[in-house]
């Protein structure tokens, strides 16, 4: 595979996609995704359960998470979970392939072990691949800006079966903060239901509040974005990349 343009089709225009953490919520919603596009195809799948996994009319090979290599893969997309993703990292690493990570709860040196790979391989790394969530991260840091004395809170909700608390999402919105305000933002989180993900920052700015929102209505937002982050790595050099990168621009 060639280091400057790690995607390679031969050509064609399929992209071959082994999906890490197949069995699982996202894995079967990235599944679903992929039903409705004609230019990426899973290949494979990694997860604790081995059990072939139906794709169309095929049957897709599912690996265990020890697997030392699997032939015919462009990327991986990885939506398995913190030990998960690591282990997905290190597959990557050795058989020099681009990887999509949406899995959550990582921490800030796991995180970097992500942006270490990125100079050797393409990863694309997002704690949510929502475009909306991506375009209120810019609204705001540029709230943040503008609003220098007011007192900023998060909240966030989520479904009853999520791991980590508070959501990569809200610790990656207060990370935008702090770096604007130099100090830390509550978050207040809610496991309620089966609510996909609903996010809102909170600006109180003495006589009035500022409030911006996002509530997903579906998980399919997340296989959407993820998907766009492989086409968005077709042809990318080594790096590490970030929704940022997909939408473009500065803050």
């Amino acid at each position: 595979m060639p280091r400057d343009g790690f995607i390679d089709t031969g050509g064609k225009d399929m992209i071959k996609v082994a999906v890490w953490g197949i069995s699982g919520r996202m894995g079967n919603e990235v599944l679903c995704a992929m039903e409705e596009t004609r230019d990426i195809k899973p290949v494979a799948g990694v997860d604790k359960e081995i059990s072939p996994v139906s794709f169309r009319r095929e049957k897709i090979p599912v690996f265990s998470p020890d697997v030392l290599t699997i032939p015919d893969v462009d990327i991986v997309i990885d939506f398995s979970g913190r030990e998960g993703a690591l282990c997905a990292l290190s597959f990557c690493e050795r058989n020099h392939l681009p990887i999509v990570s949406g899995s959550t709860a990582l921490t800030d040196k796991e995180l970097e072990r992500f942006r270490t790979a990125g100079k050797d391989i393409p990863v694309f790394q997002s704690f949510n691949f929502s475009i909306g969530i991506a375009v209120l991260k810019r609204l705001v840091a540029i709230a943040s800006g503008f609003l220098p004395d007011s007192r900023i809170e998060i909240e966030e909700i989520h479904h009853i079966h999520k791991k980590d608390a508070p959501s990569g999402t809200a610790r990656m919105l207060a990370q935008v903060i702090e770096e604007k305000k130099k100090e830390q933002v509550p978050v207040h989180s809610l496991r309620l239901g089966e609510v996909p993900g609903d996010h809102r920052v909170i600006f109180g700015c003495g006589n009035e509040i500022l409030s911006l929102s996002h509530r997903a209505l579906s998980r399919r937002i997340f296989a959407d974005g993820a998907l766009r982050a492989v086409r968005f790595l077709a042809g990318k050099p080594p790096g590490y990349y970030t929704m940022d990168d997909l939408i473009g621009g500065q803050f």
